[in-house]
């Protein structure tokens, strides 16, 4: 069984290891060092200290970001062609031909694991449109 963890949760146990400390990379272990530090509550969502202090910038994408905004935010579209988006009813959506080839490359390991989480969160987050 596959246990599904906040995006925050998957995001400090990835730098973790890409920072040579395997010990706190376990997820569950992560999971509990930040509920007890105050960064997120227990159902994974950052607390208003967390926010305030800088340790976790904004985790919603906001409507009608500029092409810019929307990279800064998904830095991981950085190498792929805006034409493959559209902006429909205020956020960045994409054709369900890229969706599936996005898809296809994530069941492939052609991302590093910080690209996984962003590509997973952009994807759970869409709808897509029939180009």
């Amino acid at each position: 069984m596959d246990i599904i963890y906040p995006v925050l949760v998957e995001q400090a146990a990835a730098h973790a290891i890409q920072d040579g400390h395997p010990t706190v990379a376990d997820k569950a272990t992560m999971f509990k060092i930040m509920v007890e530090d105050g960064i997120i509550d227990a159902n994974g969502q950052p607390t208003p200290m967390a926010i305030d202090k800088g340790y976790v910038t904004s985790t919603y994408e906001h409507e009608n970001l500029s092409w810019e905004e929307f990279i800064d935010y998904y830095p991981v579209f950085k190498t792929y062609d805006p034409t493959y988006f559209e902006k429909i009813n205020g956020f960045w959506e994409i054709p369900l031909t890229f969706r599936q080839q996005l898809i296809c490359d994530l069941d492939h390991d052609r991302f590093t694991g910080i690209e996984k989480l962003q590509l997973q969160e952009y994807l759970s987050e869409r709808s897509t449109y029939e180009n």
